[in-house]
Order: structure tokens, then sequence, then C-alpha cells
């Protein structure tokens, strides 16, 4: 039988603990029930994983393993990581290095990396088939084409195999703050995206994300927005929550297009006139001194 050999020994103290085992010789069978793992400086469970107390959770997998970094004996948990290939989520809550490795780990649905981790070479996202939560936080992440062929790839393997549903194994939720994103346009291939975070980044039009049909939720805070007249009748999608609070937006006449919308917040801009909200009927708004009105059922 060949067993695992970890690096770290507080890391293996940790799966160990995870699976009712003592100092034992672990195999590649014993760690097949860890699904997901969670990398912190903490080691509650309570964290503040995206989407996990949303409805969009609803497909995501939680992680059973958590392993606070205060535990590793030398540091090498990174390498550590390596041995669980088969896992469908990964939460890194702390800085990493390189994570060219996660391109064998072709099982995994659910990725978080956050702040201070220095990976440049996002490629292996290209491999995993299966991404449908993706957060980058605080990443530095300079060409969006990488999601854009992992969507083409994903697209092939869903008309080629019946095995693939509608509602897996497709990029559905996506979050990038902080990640110096300036074009969003290699996105408007994503066209399975439900919900699109991209607040604290550069972007200064979304016309692309426009015709992405299944998107509900929009949030562009934080960015540098000031002109929406690219919002027509013609590219309107089917947005109900809409998030461009603290841009430089002066004009929203042409948000009166986006007639799906129930949720919107533009608080913090140097907006003038909102009676083109008159026109449309919102559930929830942050607009002091608007009245919503009822929106027809």
């Amino acid at each position: 039988m060949n067993y695992l050999e970890f690096k770290d020994n507080g890391f293996k103290r940790a799966v160990e603990k995870q699976l009712g085992l003592s100092q034992s010789q672990l195999t590649s069978q014993n760690i097949r029930s860890i699904k997901g793992i969670v990398v912190s400086t903490s080691s509650e469970e309570i964290l503040p994983i995206p989407w996990i107390l949303d409805g969009s959770a609803f497909n995501m997998h939680k992680p059973n393993l958590y392993f606070n970094i205060a535990e590793t004996e030398n540091g090498m948990w990174e390498e550590d990581l390596k041995l669980f290939r088969h896992i469908l989520s990964l939460y890194l809550f702390v800085p990493v290095g390189k994570l060219d490795f996660l391109r064998q780990f072709l099982n995994l649905s659910d990725l978080y990396v956050g702040k201070g981790s220095t990976t440049k070479d996002w490629s292996f996202l290209e491999y995993l088939h299966y991404m449908t939560y993706l957060f980058l936080n605080g990443v530095s992440f300079p060409d969006l084409e990488i999601l854009q062929r992992l969507s083409v790839s994903q697209n092939k393997l869903i008309s080629r195999s019946g095995k693939l549903s509608t509602r897996h194994n497709r990029l559905t939720c996506l979050c990038m703050t902080q990640c110096n994103i300036n074009d969003v346009s290699p996105l408007d291939n994503c066209k399975w995206l439900t919900e699109l975070d991209l607040s604290h980044n550069n972007i200064t039009e979304f016309s692309s994300l426009l015709g992405l049909q299944s998107l509900y939720s929009l949030t562009l805070r934080y960015n540098c927005l000031s002109d929406l007249s690219f919002i027509t009748d013609d590219n309107c999608a089917t947005i109900n929550h809409l998030n461009l609070r603290h841009n430089n937006i002066v004009d929203i006449t042409s948000l009166v297009h986006m007639s799906e919308i129930s949720n919107l917040y533009l608080g913090y801009n140097p907006i003038v006139d909102f009676s083109i909200l008159d026109q449309m009927q919102l559930r929830s708004h942050d607009i002091k001194g608007y009245s919503t009105r009822r929106k027809r059922m």
C-alpha cells in the first residue's frame, strides 16, 4: 500500500483530526472523504465564504477540512495541498504563492483566493471545467480572456455530454474585487453567469455584460463609471439587482431601458436628477426621498 508523505506535520494532524484518526499512515483512499479545504488564520468554521448564505449557494460544496496556519510546523502546507486533487472546493484566506498545480484539480468547483496571494499565472483555470463559483480578492489578474476560454470549453463539454446538466458545471457566480480590471469585454462569452461582482476595479463601461441573458445580479461598486448612455433597448439584459454605488455617475436616464430591475443602488454618485425612477418599478433602493412603486407580479 502506498502511503502519503506529508511535508507539514501540522497540516497532517488537521487531516487526521477530521478523519478521526491518530498518528496514522494516510493513503489516497483515507483522504477521499475530504471534499473541501479552508486555509485561514482561524480554526473557526464561520468565515466569509461568498454566497454561502445566499440562494446562489444551492450547488456549492461546503468544505469539511479547516486548517489554521498557526498550526503549521514548517510552512509546507501548500505542498501538502497537492495531495488533494480530488476536492471540490478550496478556500484560501491567507496569502499563497504559485497555484499552477491546481490545473490537476479537475473536480474543483468552488475556488476562493484572497489578498496577498502572489500568483501571476492564472491559466490553470482554463482546465477546471467544473468551475462554478470563483472569488478572487486583491490579486493580480491581467487577462480575463482566460475566463473566456474556460467558458468556451465548458460550453463545448455541455454540447457533447449529457452528464453536464443545465444547473451544474458552468461558471455561474464570479466575484473579482480589487483585481485591477479595466476591460470586461472578454466576459461576454460567459453566458451562464447569474451573479457578477467586479467592485473596486477601474471599469469605465459595461456594455458587453448587458448581453448576458442569464445575468441576474451585477455589482460594480467603486469603479470609474460616469456615462451610462451605452444602455439602450437593444442591449438590456435581464438584470434584477444592480449596484453602482461609489462611482462618478451624473445622468441615469438610460436606466429606464433596464425594465427588469427591482433592486437598484446608486448611492455616492453625483446624480442630480432622479425623476426617471418614476418610470421604474423598484422593490428596494438607497435613494433618499424617493418612494418605490410596487412592482407588478
